[in-house]
């Protein structure tokens, strides 16, 4: 971690293929596309670049340099949670393109966490709601509490649609293989304090003291 800006791959042990490829379009952009640069890294909810690269342009806020290296703001990046209009919402979820740049509908985000988002929108519109975390098997989303369809979204994150009007919107991680290793990690760790406990409570022997030294007979 640079500036203590969170990298994109995040704290995921394993980073999936579709993620590695957006990486990689970003990387060949930095190098030959400034604009599609900016438009991967807006449609990725990227707000913060460290780079060697200089980067202009409106799009871009230098934050701070050092030996080298830069960190630029995305002052057009999107949220982590956002809204779109319906018409954007596919059979696969959300894709957008930079040549139709969608409007950025604002929803609450009200109680953001590792497993379980809650979002609450008030929209005008039909609308999908995009949530910008990687969408792996075991996540599940409700709207007013009625489970509903959870769609992708710009090929990595997830989006559900709901009406017009106030809901509440939640994503939740529910994944049995995730539970069952979070379960033996505290048994390993359980087990590991009890043989600690264990070899402190051992009986110990008592310990040898040396016999003291003979004196020797006075020469005379």
């Amino acid at each position: 971690m640079l500036w203590g800006v969170s990298y994109l791959t995040g704290r995921e042990a394993i980073f999936p293929a579709e993620h590695q490829a957006v990486l990689g379009e970003m990387r060949d952009a930095l190098e030959a596309d400034a604009a599609r640069f900016a438009w991967l890294c807006d449609m990725t909810s990227v707000h913060w670049v460290v780079t060697a690269a200089a980067l202009g342009g409106p799009h871009w806020r230098l934050a701070a340099e050092d030996s080298g290296a830069r960190l630029y703001e995305n002052l057009g990046a999107r949220p982590i949670a956002y809204a779109v209009p319906a018409r954007y919402l596919g059979e696969r979820g959300v894709a957008t393109r930079p040549e139709d740049p969608p409007p950025i509908l604002p929803v609450a985000l009200v109680a953001p966490g590792w497993d379980r988002w809650r979002i609450r929108t008030d929209l005008s519109e039909p609308a999908a709601v995009v949530l910008a975390q990687s969408r792996y098997p075991g996540w599940r989303v409700t709207v007013d509490g009625r489970p509903a369809e959870l769609r992708g979204a710009e090929r990595l994150f997830m989006s559900v649609a709901v009406p017009a009007g106030a809901h509440t919107v939640e994503f939740s991680f529910d994944n049995a293989c995730v539970k069952a290793g979070a379960w033996l990690s505290r048994l390993g760790w359980l087990l590991w304090a009890l043989s600690l406990l264990a070899w402190a409570r051992r009986p110990r022997a008592p310990s040898a003291t040396a016999a003291p030294p003979a004196l020797g007979r006075p020469s005379t």
